[in-house]
């Protein structure tokens, strides 16, 4: 056993979602609930919270402001939950610093920061914040 009690992927694509369900059938994994929304929409109507929230490079596509966007967070992250935080290509996310002082500024507590490459020739950036 994982130790892990369950698990909420939130994913727009429909498409991705049905490939998802069929990896999570294929491997008998009943722990795992992909939903297929948006996240404007699913923040309204979620009511749980999290101990690990990881946010990949959405924050530049769905319409929120940093401030926003940080409220959400804290709001679903449970006391000592932990938050990743990953960004654009860091010559698009202009506004990546934005978000991760809204972060610091609502009470998450940032734990390290930094660079990567994940093919070799584009730079981004992650954060770990911990409530």
């Amino acid at each position: 056993s994982s130790g892990v009690r369950s698990v909420v992927d939130v994913e727009y694509s429909e498409k991705l979602v049905e490939i998802a369900d069929v990896a999570k059938d294929i491997l008998k994994i009943d722990n795992v609930d992909f939903v297929c929304d948006d996240y404007n929409h699913w923040k309204t109507v979620n009511r749980r919270k999290f101990d690990i929230i990881f946010s990949f490079p959405i924050h530049t596509r769905i319409g929120t402001t940093p401030e926003e966007y940080a409220r959400d967070i804290y709001k679903m992250l449970n006391n000592n939950g932990v938050f990743f935080f990953e960004s654009q290509t860091l010559e698009s996310d202009v506004k990546y610093v934005d978000y991760c002082r809204e972060f610091e500024c609502v009470g998450l507590k940032k734990i390290r920061e930094d660079d990567f490459s994940d093919d070799g020739k584009t730079n981004r950036r992650f954060a770990v914040f911990a409530k």
